[in-house]
């Protein structure tokens, strides 16, 4: 009984060694996500900026709703 006991305490210690391994790679992933995408709207509200100083607002447009999504998806 006592060794059915421990290879039960066995697999789940082994199974919650998993599971922790699995939550720091989920953290990872969703830390590079966050960063990734405030990168992306950086840069596509800095080419939104530089189209407008350039009289493109249609481009502007385009971006800035771009950016918009981005946002919202990164929120998700």
């Amino acid at each position: 009984m006592l060794c059915a006991f421990a290879e039960e305490e066995a697999k789940i210690a082994e199974t919650v060694g998993k599971v922790a391994t699995e939550l720091k790679v989920k953290k990872l992933l969703s830390d590079f996500a966050t960063k990734e995408g405030e990168e992306h709207i950086s840069t596509y509200n800095k080419i939104a900026m530089t189209a407008k100083a350039e009289g493109y607002a249609d481009i502007e447009a385009m971006l800035c709703a771009f950016a918009e999504e981005e946002a919202k998806l990164q929120k998700l």
